[in-house]
């Protein structure tokens, strides 16, 4: 086995590591996102193709998440006799060492083996990176398509079509990067090159991607789906987000940059995402993620420059450099818990098995936790897309909180409310639990 092939292994290994700690600190998956996840694999496993009937009871809502996530929980739950939940906790070290993997595979087609090391070690400690890399997600499953696709893309093969739609079907904004990439490398290489061979190319590519997705996008705009805005990050989130390694690094990388296909591809993967961090439209915030990995790719230009010049002392310089990243990437995610602990989790698991049917009122935040752990409908919903009656179901959360109208009760089919906070004079039967309250609807409401 060569020296490269042992580098990597490491690498990779470190990575398994880092990705894997939750498993092994909490009995519960962290983000709050994985809870919608499993609650819509839950509705796969049942049949629930199409339809949403967890969220936004009683009417429930069109799917319209892209789907290739959440039927990879499901089938893998089933396989290996594991609950959604339990998968949700295994998967991250796995879909992390693959997301570094990949990464290392494009970063050496475009660098070579050194720098495509550096980069892929700088990656496995920044911040953002390994925050997503703890969670199991959609966006963490699709970093392998967008880097598989990209590859193949530089190389003017066309099985790139096959990963960007992999990308597309697992999540909507890994899909507009690769096609924001390929839309402004093509330009620049027309600019610097006239290369009107991979300009035509690129047109192919798009052209495809196009025909097969609209249906979808035809789908998602007759179910009436809103575009989701979460804000937008101030620079100075940027050396937080990214890191203040792979920051200074980006940096001394732009001297060593060339006017090659290569760096273009870097340099058109830096900028896009970058821009898409701050569009006005569509979670801007949600992009910088992006941004970490081709900031990792210049950082590893920057490195193996450095090392070059400094042989004697390169491993010394590696270690403090790589400590430093560490030690910031360890800081940014020790904070991060579970959104459920065994309390609230059991309070909630009692749902599944009371006899008392009906549908349960919460706020947004806790309506994923909710569905997924009890298995019944919530009035509410993760992720407000296709929602029916949004601002009517907003307006009477907020009576319900004030006047407690059962006239409400009745309209939305529920026998639960869960209340996060303190008691308060209530006119429901009540089970408490913790900080959290979960009150019976009486029969007669």
């Amino acid at each position: 086995m060569r020296m490269r092939d042992v580098a990597l292994l490491l690498v990779i290994l470190f990575g398994f590591i880092s990705s894997a700690r939750p498993l092994f600190l909490f009995d519960f998956p962290l983000s709050w996102d994985v809870w919608y996840h499993i609650a819509i694999a839950q509705n796969f496993s049942s049949g629930n193709f199409f339809w949403d009937n967890s969220f936004f009871a009683p009417e429930g809502r069109p799917h319209t998440y892209p789907p290739l996530f959440h039927i990879l929980l499901s089938l893998l739950s089933r396989i290996g006799g594991f609950s959604p939940l339990m998968m949700a906790r295994i998967l991250p070290p796995i879909l992390f060492s693959s997301s570094l993997l990949t990464f290392f595979l494009l970063s050496r087609r475009l660098l070579g083996d050194k720098s495509a090391l550096a980069a892929t070690l700088f990656s496995s400690v920044t911040p953002i990176i390994l925050d997503k890399g703890l969670a199991p997600l959609p966006e963490t499953l699709s970093f392998p398509f967008l880097f598989a696709g990209l590859m193949y893309f530089y190389e003017g093969k066309m099985r790139s079509v096959l990963f960007f739609l992999l990308a597309f079907l697992t999540h909507g904004l890994t899909f507009i990067v690769c096609v924001a990439t390929v839309v402004l490398f093509s330009f620049l290489m027309f600019c610097s090159e006239k290369d009107t061979s991979r300009l035509m190319f690129s047109i192919k590519v798009c052209i495809v991607l196009l025909v097969v997705t609209s249906p979808y996008f035809l789908y998602t705009y007759f179910s009436k789906t809103t575009l989701p805005y979460g804000g937008r990050h101030l620079l100075s989130f940027y050396p937080t987000k990214l890191g203040f390694v792979p920051l200074v690094l980006t940096c001394l990388s732009l001297p060593f940059l060339r006017r090659s296909g290569e760096h273009i591809l870097i340099v058109s993967f830096l900028a896009a995402t970058f821009l898409l961090s701050f569009n006005p439209f569509l979670l801007p915030a949600r992009f910088i993620e992006y941004t970490a990995w081709p900031a990792a790719m210049l950082s590893g230009i920057a490195t193996n420059e450095i090392l070059s010049k400094e042989k004697g002392r390169g491993a010394i310089i590696l270690c403090i450099i790589f400590l430093f990243g560490f030690f910031q990437s360890h800081t940014y995610t020790e904070k991060f818990k579970p959104e459920v602990d065994h309390t609230e989790y059991l309070s909630l698991l009692f749902l599944a098995h009371t006899s008392l049917s009906g549908n349960v009122m919460s706020d947004w935040h806790e309506a994923p936790l909710i569905a997924a752990i009890s298995g019944r409908p919530v009035f509410w919903g993760g992720y407000e897309l296709t929602a029916p009656r949004l601002h009517e179901r907003k307006e009477d959360y907020t009576l319900m909180e004030t006047t407690w109208d059962s006239s409400l009760l009745k309209k939305y089919g529920i026998r639960y409310f869960f209340f996060e906070g303190k008691e308060k004079e209530i006119p429901l039967d009540k089970i408490y639990c913790s900080s959290h309250s979960l009150f019976i609807v009486p029969p007669k409401a």
